[in-house]
């Protein structure tokens, strides 16, 4: 949750008026620019490759981009840094010296693609952003990389992200986890002996150096992101019951949600966490190293009815991790999806006055008693428009109905 001021979250319950900016910024951070956004939005997805994306629609006609050092060119290294929130009068008697206003920012976003449209009669430049995580992962390994082997896992990610970002240098909250790389780790491209190159593991993301980090937490029961103002966050996967009540949606005349959708879907109902670590290896008598034996882990709901010997039986998923090699390890990243996927049947999504400061991962409490909720959600998923009018659209993680 980003921290609005109170009279901010106080305006934000009633009628307010709405404060909305956008800036393009040099690699720096610099102001290069103020846009004039006529719509769009910001969405935050834990379950994304790309955690955060913005999309924007320009009334302003003159910023076509053409060539590589105009302000919109996606390959000018410029970034878009978005911001909503509410203009607050002053208190009376008090002449403004200025617009009042808190904004929360909303991302910092690399330019993705501009799209210009010409109707003859009208030109609309609608340009898409995605968070600097996009920026890593367009750097492909180019061949093996050993280096992750025997760091902590936060030392690890440090040492790739430094590695591969081309800009300022990077802002890092990692959460400090001692889990360590097994021995003998390679990421990246591999050469068989035909000549063929591989991304070893079935998790190891394609060749894709962001991926490799999301893993590797994942390893130590974290998840990995680009936070509001860009800086690399690392920490254990949200819980409702780790995490303090961030928002309240009591039904009632003063609630800001405006609907609520509640699904059951059975397709989606898994009970327990499969973890098969292949990063194992063994030391031949020459010298060199071999996969060794995989290690598993597994985690399961206790819950008598819908656990493993209730009523639906036993209804795991299976996750392959090459950066696992221990039974420990095995077991963090096994209790650590095992909320993510416990009962994933009943899926609540809602929409509310726009609150910026709402993250995924805040924890919200929900209360529609004829819709038989009255329970505590981690968000999954928020979109923040950008305009005055649109509300805020948000889908929860899946609610574990079993413990």
């Amino acid at each position: 949750m980003w921290p609005l001021s109170a009279d901010a979250q106080k305006a934000l319950a009633g009628t307010h008026d709405v404060a909305l900016l956008a800036v393009v910024t040099d690699p720096n951070g610099n102001q290069l620019a103020t846009l004039d956004v006529v719509g769009g939005g910001v969405v935050e997805d834990e379950t994304a490759a790309i955690r955060r994306t913005a999309t924007m629609t320009l009334a302003t006609v003159d910023l076509v981009p053409a060539e590589l050092g105009d302000l919109l060119h996606p390959l000018s290294g410029n970034e878009l840094r978005p911001y909503r929130g509410v203009n607050i009068p002053p208190p009376p008697g008090i002449l403004p010296t200025a617009p009042g206003g808190t904004l929360a920012p909303l991302g910092v976003f690399r330019l993705s693609k501009p799209v210009i449209t010409d109707t003859g009669s009208q030109l609309t430049i609608a340009i898409t952003g995605n968070d600097r995580s996009s920026e890593i992962a367009r750097h492909p390994w180019t061949g093996p990389y050993t280096g992750a082997a025997g760091l902590t896992v936060p030392a690890a990610i440090t040492a790739i992200l430094n590695a591969t970002w081309t800009g300022p240098p990077l802002t890092y909250n990692l959460y400090p986890s001692t889990v360590v790389v097994p021995a003998g780790t390679v990421l990246g491209i591999q050469f068989t002996s035909t000549g063929v190159s591989a991304q070893s593991g079935s998790t190891s993301g394609g060749n894709n150096r962001w991926q490799d980090c999301v893993n590797l937490a994942l390893s130590a029961g974290c998840e990995l992101f680009f936070d509001r103002q860009g800086a690399v966050v690392m920490r254990p996967v949200p819980q409702p019951n780790t995490v303090p009540l961030s928002f309240s949606f009591v039904e009632g005349v003063t609630c800001t949600m405006t609907s609520l959708t509640r699904t059951l879907d059975e397709a989606n109902f898994h009970n327990g966490v499969i973890v098969i670590g292949t990063g194992v290896t063994v030391t031949n008598p020459d010298g060199s190293t071999s996969p060794g034996t995989p290690v598993t882990a597994s985690a399961y709901s206790t819950d008598p009815i819908l656990g493993p010997s209730g009523v639906e039986g036993s209804c795991p998923i299976f996750i392959t991790d090459e950066t696992v090699s221990t039974v420990p390890q095995a077991q963090a990243v096994a209790n650590a999806q095992l909320p993510l996927v416990l009962a994933a049947l009943d899926e609540t999504a809602f929409t509310a006055t726009c609150n910026p400061g709402f993250d995924a991962g805040d924890a919200n409490g929900i209360t529609r008693a004829r819709m038989k909720v009255n329970d505590i959600y981690i968000g999954a998923a928020v979109t923040h428009p950008l305009d005055v009018v649109t509300q805020m659209q948000v889908t929860n993680r899946s609610f574990a109905v079993a413990a």
